[in-house]
């Protein structure tokens, strides 16, 4: 449940696939996973063709849900006091963690299928495991600091009514970074999980991208990354 069990395991499961046979493009998108999904990218660049990167925390200024800090425990007062969640969780609310980063409401069916995972211990029980052992500023910032010399084209694409993420806070990553990686917002209401929220407008978007279609920015951004 480390974060090198789970970048083994990305690859392990890529190579069982034999997609790691000739350069492919990776998708990631939201929370640790999705920003795992970015450290992978950054360890293993060769095998990159292209990057997206949908709706995915880039700065420390973001915090986590709060379904996710619930998981992790307590961070006290002013940093004391701060304590984690050591024994079994009894709950893990992934519907309200669904729900909170959207403008949509979310149906009772829909909130049923995202929930009956963690009505289990065992899935309780790993994602309890998973935010004990992340730091999450420090994969903030190693995220940062290895795409500041990333080459291999990327979007970044954010869903703009996102309640956990500001869409700001990827223009400003983006400031310090080459102009490889472009830049692209939804003109749809999407929110944190834009694949949930409008799946079809995110596969265009994708395909456009990798087909090498044009992809419009929102705004201008000044870029120093290039001079890296």
């Amino acid at each position: 449940f480390k974060e090198d069990d789970y970048l083994h395991s990305l690859k392990a499961f890529l190579h069982k696939l034999q997609v790691d046979e000739s350069p492919y493009v990776l998708v990631t998108q939201g929370f640790i996973l999705g920003q795992y999904g970015l450290l992978y990218a950054l360890k293993n660049k060769d095998d990159i063709e292209k990057l997206v990167m949908f709706n995915t925390p880039l700065l420390k200024k973001t915090p986590l849900p709060p379904v996710l800090k619930s998981v992790k425990g307590s961070d006290g007062i002013f940093g004391f006091f701060a304590q984690k969640n050591e024994g079994p969780l009894e709950e893990i609310r992934a519907d309200n963690y669904m729900q909170g980063g959207s403008p949509y409401y979310l149906d009772g069916q829909d909130a049923t299928v995202y929930q009956e995972p963690f009505e289990k211990q065992e899935y309780r029980d790993a994602v309890q495991s998973l935010m004990n052992l992340v730091d999450y500023e420090d994969l903030v910032d190693r995220i940062d600091q290895g795409f500041r010399t990333w080459r291999k084209e990327s979007l970044v694409a954010f869903g703009t009514s996102d309640f956990y993420v500001d869409w700001n806070t990827a223009s400003e990553w983006l400031e310090d970074k080459r102009t490889n990686i472009r830049f692209f917002t939804f003109s749809d209401k999407m929110g944190h999980s834009v694949q949930d929220d409008y799946p079809e407008r995110v596969a265009e978007t994708t395909i456009n991208f990798i087909e090498g279609e044009d992809i419009q920015r929102k705004g201008k951004i000044t870029r120093t990354g290039d001079v890296t």
